[in-house]
């Protein structure tokens, strides 16, 4: 199963809507769903997919979806955003996972660039984020069992 915090960002009528605020809500949403999906004892394993909009996370999913994982369609631009998860994890004996999308900044406000303005976050956030990330890369040392760099491969 991939949970994302777009999922909530989508409208009654299925129209993507970006705003921080929005982002918020949604990341609340997920950090509220998470726990009882782990509780089912359902999924054997949570997989945090790391990187910035348009980095290429849901386009590696399309490829790598396994119906006994959770996986979380997310930025997790720092350790703060992965902490909560990763207890949540260990608090159901669920293993965390967490593979890291290692696209260029340059390639990632490319790809932006050619989405929807509605889906659209603003140059300077991603930049904002994608230092953030380089701040706060995944390590080891956050509790994951395996810790999977995907690099960049220009098509």
């Amino acid at each position: 199963m991939i949970l994302s915090p777009d999922k909530y960002l989508l409208d009654d009528q299925g129209n993507y809507l970006w705003s921080r605020e929005r982002v918020g809500r949604a990341w609340a949403q997920v950090t509220y769903e998470a726990p009882y999906l782990l509780w089912t004892k359902l999924y054997k394993r949570l997989v945090l997919m790391v990187g910035l909009p348009a980095s290429g996370k849901s386009t590696w999913l399309e490829a790598h979806d396994e119906k006994d994982t959770l996986f979380v369609d997310a930025t997790f631009v720092d350790a703060s955003q992965r902490k909560p998860f990763v207890k949540m994890a260990q608090k159901y004996g669920v293993p965390v996972d967490v593979v890291v999308m290692d696209t260029p900044l340059e390639v990632v406000l490319s790809r932006n660039a050619l989405r929807p303005a509605s889906r659209r976050p603003d140059e300077v956030t991603l930049e904002e984020w994608h230092q953030r990330l380089l701040k706060s890369p995944p390590t080891q040392d956050e509790g994951f069992r395996t810790l999977v760099v995907v690099p960049y491969q220009p098509s």
